[in-house]
């Protein structure tokens, strides 16, 4: 119970890189990433809205067109860490999730889902519970 009261005054930023060249990148679930680290390492925010915003399709498709994306959750806006968040493959971030308990496996570690309508985001595990809300028991 108390996990979802601190999902939901989260804010979700998303940052992607167009960096041309190979980019060595952590892998899995982080925690307390600084946000100017990203910025000076050449990911540009692209997205920026409160977990009480319900995200688009529309609104994700401004953050592909990269490689590598970081989706990443902060505590308020006007705060420079991440809470928690996961670099991935744009292929694989942004892939649409035909399953509501399912997500997507990438190569850095963590799992994608983007169930349009229900729920986008990633998970340490590949079972998820993509309803009206997404969570993980």
């Amino acid at each position: 119970m108390g996990s979802h009261a601190i999902f939901a005054s989260l804010i979700l930023c998303l940052f992607h890189s167009a960096l041309a060249q190979t980019v060595i990148l952590p892998c899995g679930i982080l925690y307390n990433r600084d946000e100017p680290s990203l910025l000076l390492n050449g990911f540009v925010k692209c997205y920026d809205q409160p977990y009480s915003h319900a995200t688009t399709s529309t609104e994700l498709v401004a953050c592909t067109g990269t490689n590598v994306v970081y989706v990443g959750a902060k505590s308020n806006s006007s705060t420079t860490t991440i809470a928690l968040g996961a670099f991935g493959l744009s292929s694989k971030v942004y892939t649409v999730t035909s399953s509501t308990t399912t997500a997507n496996s990438d190569a850095g570690g963590a799992y994608w889902y983007n169930y349009p309508a229900y729920g986008f985001g990633f998970s340490g595990v590949s079972t998820v519970n993509i309803y009206d809300c997404d969570y993980r028991q």
